[in-house]
């Protein structure tokens, strides 16, 4: 593609310059075969219909080969079978694999498994081979060797060692399932002998030795390595029974320990089980293996009327307790030595959950209801600390954020990080000390983070070599602070260019984001160079290098969304995708000199229809705060032409501003942004703010701005203009039409439209009581119902609905989980008996969102009638002249 516009501008270049003959002929027949801009193409692209949206997909980057000529994608389309395509980087050869599941690249090949058929392809030779009845399968990197569980019968199974090019290693028979040792030296795998299930230890560096290491009528479940493959762990559990028993076994020693569920003497009704809450696992040193265990259920006999006991002193509400499960009866987590045969409890009852340290060494114990009953989203908690060798346990933090991200042990189970206070903390676990590291830094880091969430912690970078600095986000910047809090320095200098910095993940070193829901943090050389990813303020993305000498060099930063990146730090080769609001997603190379050519182009169709671009908006709302939006051209924009709009409302949607919309009737909420531009739309997507004690009227107030600053740009009819949203953008829509007259129609999709009897119901979703939404968090109203009747009814749409003018559509999932469909059935009724303009559409068996693909297309289709009906003067729609008129 980049060669194909220098190309282009190549022969403009040459018409601008040339008067002969020879560059008349050239002017008329040569040039408007090249695309040249000067010729205004747009004229011969085709009006894009609803009937060749299906040949849109979405692209999905997954892997490149070993030796970086190969990748593999996938195209997931709507209607159709996903596919994955491997394709070569220098010759463009392409093989397609359609419903691929699992992939990996080989030495010199590429194995994927589809509906049960294992493809082997030798991407040298471009040969290929396809085992069927595949159950499972596995490559070894270290010897490039392709392990496959095939199913011979519908009761025997084999398992072939084998290599790309078809040599046989070895093929053993009736193997239920198997387990590789991290470093790929060894293999665990069970047969089955009739009733008998044998356990087998198999070496696969030295002549693939085999040995019996167990055998028994149980069936062996949850195989677990050690991190120097040196020991493994399994449970084993009979036919028919819930109790089982664990096993430890050294792999070079020939040697296998087991506990039973008897052994657990400090609780006379545990037992081991083999449901995987906590994966069954192996502290790195060996020496002690974490399982998970029940106890007897002892349950009350229900009622034989099935009568729901809610009790006002419950820690939880009813449906809460019923939707998280009980802590009495769900599986818990204890440690076991196998050597000293000790075994204790991990969690309990009073204290059920719980981070491990990265060196198994400690962890961190809590109970997620001691403060319940309460009010806000997360309770808080107290944090224990527990030595996993002794069981020692002491109170380490009391009432501490349950934030995801708020506490964080470091890489080496040195250090706790703990946000509180405005403050970061570290509990260094050696010497016993509690430390304020930031007190002493002119900077914030908590702000803005989350949608719906007024403020929250920026997290947590990483950390330096050994522990010895922690690395923090503010808004903008990485700070590198000293674990004794002795010193601190800014690494970047993002603030200055209203650039934000972080450290990315790379397709070629994916990171563990959350372990068993705990974040999960890296050491990083930064007397080194790094690779940034950066994110501007006016909507650029891309990747700088930084150096603690020279601080941060852009290497890729442009107006496009840049991500899924694949870097090799030693060639300096970069393979990443981009995209554009008139850009669909395409892969491209970067070489080490910094030229860029086009690997894949997805949905190269769209070069043969109109097709809208985006802009970033600024404004500023009565209090002189700048906030951003996201405007979408028509398709077939015309500047002398004065076009509708339509309004989509959430929170802050800036970050859309370079992301590619593929056009779809197939909407889980019925709008899609670059249909409606098809249609003739312009498409605005506004931030809005809400403030503490006045909600509503902060939205107001933001729209209203956002609006006035599109209108001074004379593109748009004001007298056209559509508002839209879902959820909190449903209730968005819903009040605002009781606050202006701007629109001249509304659609509002499972929205709020009474705070007050909102705040007093409980989601089915979550089982938890809403009220936490208005006090502080979303609505940020600071007071109960109870305490401030008038606020609740000052800011929801069902107490002004006298003052609405604008038609109105609500939409609602009548199993909607999360948002009580009476809330749009409340706003219906109080609009219906003041006589206003409004309809209704309630889709049965769907949730919050629309699932069934006709619902999905019924919603998508009438909101567009709705919008075309008043802003159009289209009254081609019967439904909605039957309905308002």
């Amino acid at each position: 593609m980049i060669a194909y516009y220098n190309y282009k501008n190549f022969f403009c270049t040459i018409l601008q310059q040339t008067l002969t003959v020879a560059g008349f002929l050239f002017f008329l027949f040569i040039l408007p075969l090249v695309a040249c801009p000067l010729w205004g193409q747009e004229g011969q692209k085709e009006n894009l219909l609803p009937k060749d949206y299906d040949k849109w997909g979405r692209l999905l980057f997954e892997k490149i080969s070993p030796d970086e000529r190969w990748i593999s994608y996938k195209m997931i389309y709507e209607n159709a079978s996903d596919t994955l395509f491997v394709r070569g980087i220098g010759d463009n050869k392409i093989y397609s694999f359609t419903g691929a599941k699992k992939s990996a690249f080989t030495a010199g090949g590429f194995i994927c498994l589809t509906d049960g058929n294992l493809h082997l392809l030798d991407l040298a030779k471009g040969k290929s081979e396809i085992i069927r009845s595949v159950k499972q399968f596995g490559y070894l990197k270290s010897s490039d060797l392709i392990l496959v569980l095939k199913s011979e019968s519908e009761k025997k199974q084999t398992l072939l060692i084998r290599n790309l090019e078809g040599r046989l290693v070895d093929s053993i028979s009736n193997v239920i399932s198997f387990s590789v040792s991290p470093d790929e030296s060894k293999m665990i795998y069970t047969e089955a002998d009739g009733d008998r299930k044998i356990l087998m230890l198999m070496d696969l560096k030295r002549n693939y030795k085999k040995k019996n290491v167990y055998e028994s009528t149980s069936s062996f479940t949850n195989f677990a390595w050690s991190k120097n493959s040196k020991a493994f762990a399994f449970n084993s559990r009979p036919k028919g029974e819930l109790k089982c028993s664990l096993h430890y076994g050294l792999a070079d020693l020939n040697k296998l320990y087991t506990i039973t569920s008897d052994r657990l003497d400090f609780d006379q009704e545990a037992f081991i089980t083999d449901e995987q809450v906590r994966n069954l696992s192996i502290a790195d040193d060996g020496s002690r293996v974490f399982f998970n265990y029940k106890s007897v259920e002892n349950e009350n006999v229900p009622s034989s009327s099935g009568v729901e006991v809610w009790n006002g002193n419950d820690k939880l509400v009813y449906l809460e307790k019923k939707v998280q499960g009980d802590f009495k009866t769900s599986a818990k987590t204890a440690v076991w030595n196998p050597f000293s045969n000790k075994v204790f409890p991990l969690t309990s009852q009073e204290l059920p959950k719980f981070i491990m340290s990265a060196d198994q060494k400690h962890a961190l114990l809590y109970n997620p209801v001691a403060y319940e009953p309460q009010w806000e989203m997360d309770s808080p908690i107290d944090l224990f600390l527990i030595d996993t060798h002794s069981g020692k346990k002491k109170m380490l933090i009391e009432k501490q954020s349950a934030e995801l991200g708020t506490t964080v042990v470091s890489p080496s189970g040195k250090y706790v990080a703990y946000f509180k206070g405005k403050n970061w903390w570290i509990y260094n676990i050696k010497a016993d000390t509690h430390t304020d590291i930031t007190k002493n830094i002119n900077s914030s880091f908590s702000g803005k983070v989350e949608q719906l969430v007024p403020e929250s912690v920026y997290r947590i970078a990483g950390w330096s070599l050994q522990d010895k600095e922690i690395l923090i986000y503010d808004e903008f910047d990485i700070w590198a602070v000293r674990c004794d809090g002795s010193s601190y320095r800014r690494l970047t200098n993002g603030r200055e260019k209203k650039i934000k910095f972080s450290i990315p993940e790379l397709l070629n070193f994916p990171l563990l984001r959350y372990a068993d829901n705990v974040p999960v943090t890296y050491n990083y050389d930064i007397e080194k160079e790094l690779l940034l990813r950066a994110e501007g303020y006016d909507g650029m993305t891309g990747w700088f290098k930084w150096n603690p000498r020279s601080g941060e060099e852009k290497v890729i930063y442009k107006n496009r969304f840049n991500d899924q990146l694949y870097y090799n730090p030693e060639n300096q080769k970069l393979i990443f995708t981009e995209q554009d609001y008139n850009v669909a997603p395409r892969i491209v190379l970067r070489s080490k000199e910094g030229s860029e050519s086009l690997i894949f182009q997805s949905n190269p169709q769209q070069s043969d229809f109109l097709w809208g671009h985006s802009q970033m908006i600024y404004y500023k709302n009565t209090n002189g705060r700048e906030l951003r939006g996201v405007l979408i051209f028509p398709a077939h924009y015309n500047a002398d032409k004065k076009y509708p709009m339509i309004v989509h409302v959430y929170e802050e949607l800036h970050g859309r501003i370079h992301k590619y919309v593929n056009p779809s009737l197939l909407s889980s909420t019925g709008f899609n942004h670059t249909a409606a531009s098809l249609e003739g739309y312009f498409v605005f997507l506004p931030d809005v703010i809400a403030e503490h004690g006045k909600p509503g009227a902060a939205i107001t107030d933001c729209i209203k701005a956002a609006i006035g600053k599109v209108i001074e740009m004379n593109v748009i009819d004001p007298k056209r203009i559509g508002l839209i949203g879902h959820s909190f953008g449903g209730y968005e829509s819903s009040y605002l039409i009781t606050q202006t007259d701007l629109f001249a129609a509304a659609v509002s999709g499972n929205g709020i439209s009474d705070l007050g009897t909102m705040s007093l119901s409980v989601s089915r979703s979550s089982g938890k009581p809403d009220m936490w939404r208005f006090e502080k968090d979303i609505w940020m109203l600071g007071k109960t119902l109870m305490e401030a009747p008038k606020l609740y009814q000052l800011n929801s749409a069902v107490y002004n609905a006298d003052k609405v003018k604008t038609p109105l559509l609500l939409w609602a999932g009548k199993e909607d989980r999360q948002v009580d469909m009476r809330q749009s059935m409340e706003y219906y009724l109080a609009l219906r008996r003041l006589g206003k303009k409004t309809i209704m559409l309630q889709y049965p068996e769907e949730d919050h969102v629309l699932f069934n693909k006709q619902n999905q297309m019924d919603l998508s289709r009438r909101i567009m009638q709705w919008f075309n009906y008043y802003l159009k003067d289209d009254f081609s729609a019967d439904w909605i002249k039957k309905g308002t008129e």
